[in-house]
């Protein structure tokens, strides 16, 4: 699996790795970015939303300091997520377990019987994650 968003680049591979690109405009040429980051299974980019008050970093307007950072979200086989800064890769969030518990749909005609959850198949990882601003109310 593969996420863009102008200049990174995130790749997810069979074995669970991600790597992350950074494409440079000068040189025409993709770099990567750190090391691979193990046990991914879903990854998204999105904006950072502007830190009232924070100054600007050196030689930024604080126009270009709010529109720059960029947020990658990664889904983890363990069941977490983490939120990296980039180019950093500084974990600014992670939580170990992001989903309460398995969902568990029983058809009550067909199965009479107690179901346990731990008898029950281990639930699928998340495939796919997104980051949306939720407007103000």
């Amino acid at each position: 699996a593969a996420s863009v968003w102008d200049p990174y680049i995130a790749m997810i591979l069979q074995d669970g790795s991600l790597h992350l690109l950074m494409g440079d405009q000068a040189s025409l040429q993709v770099n990567f970015i750190g090391a691979p980051l193990p046990g991914i299974t879903a990854a998204c980019f999105f904006p950072a939303p502007p830190i009232c008050g924070a100054p600007p970093k050196t030689g930024e307007s604080a126009d270009a300091s709010a529109t720059k950072r960029t947020l990658l979200a990664v889904a983890l086989r363990s069941g977490g997520m983490a939120i990296y800064e980039l180019p950093s890769l500084q974990v600014i969030y992670s939580v170990a377990d992001v989903a309460p518990g398995p969902s568990v749909l029983v058809d009550e005609a067909i199965n009479q019987q107690n179901v346990e959850l731990a008898d029950l198949p281990e639930q699928p990882f998340i495939l796919d994650i997104s980051v949306q601003e939720v407007p103000a109310g």
